[in-house]
């Protein structure tokens, strides 16, 4: 929500205060503008993206060195239906912190993008917040929904899709055996191996995805930049 709310007002709060216009009669160009809004945006967001990647990292760290010699308490029995084989399974997975990193931060930019493009083409600060929230809201539910539905009935490629929101993403590192059974009851005895494979080789495609959007919105913003501003000023 801070992120959203602090994109969606970047542009359109500095057409309201009037200092937009002055920044349009300086040599900096659409792209400079646009692009600085957002590295300074996410930037900004780092220290917020950290908190849950740090707690996703110690908790990993935790699980992969069975729990400090305590490993009733990072690890719990699991026998998957089609094996006779019983596999320890980690309450978190080990490397959730850096798997969330890889995905997190390109998805936060998305959500930047998004605010920005509604503040720029919004007249008030308002409306660019509630559409940024309406549409970063219903993209986000209904890929959590999907990924969460695909995680647990979906073998192998589930994990991956569950990379596609943060939320689902989470939910599958930290309730493995619950959330992505489908994977791991049906893979030999190799399942966790591999659904953890298949969320890594996600976060990556899924960060790709969410970069591929970021660079073709703020593409977009560039091209339609004056136009945009001259609209909305009721100069054309």
């Amino acid at each position: 929500l801070v992120a959203l709310n602090m994109a969606a007002t970047a542009v359109a709060g500095e057409r309201e205060d009037g200092t937009l216009d002055l920044i349009l009669t300086t040599p900096i160009t659409p792209k400079m503008y646009l692009a600085g809004k957002m590295r300074g945006l996410v930037a900004y967001l780092l220290p917020l993206i950290a908190v849950p990647v740090f707690t996703l990292l110690v908790a990993g760290c935790y699980a992969l060195t069975n729990g400090l010699g305590n490993d009733a308490l990072a690890h719990y029995a699991h026998k998957p239906p089609s094996t006779s084989v019983t596999m320890q399974v980690p309450v978190v997975i080990p490397e959730a912190g850096l798997v969330l990193a890889v995905m997190l931060i390109p998805f936060i930019a998305f959500c930047v993008m998004i605010g920005l493009h509604w503040s720029l083409k919004s007249k008030g600060t308002l409306s660019a917040v509630v559409g940024t929230v309406a549409v970063v809201f219903i993209s986000a539910g209904i890929l959590g929904m999907c990924g969460w539905a695909s995680a647990a009935d979906m073998p192998v490629i589930g994990p991956a899709l569950a990379t596609l929101s943060p939320a689902s993403l989470i939910d599958a590192m930290i309730s493995p055996v619950a959330r992505l059974d489908e994977t791991i009851n049906n893979n030999s005895g190799e399942g966790l191996a591999v659904a953890r494979i298949s969320m890594a080789i996600g976060a990556v495609a899924s960060a790709g995805i969410y970069i591929a959007i970021v660079y073709g919105v703020l593409t977009a913003m560039v091209r339609n930049f004056d136009f945009t501003v001259r609209k909305l000023a009721g100069t054309r």
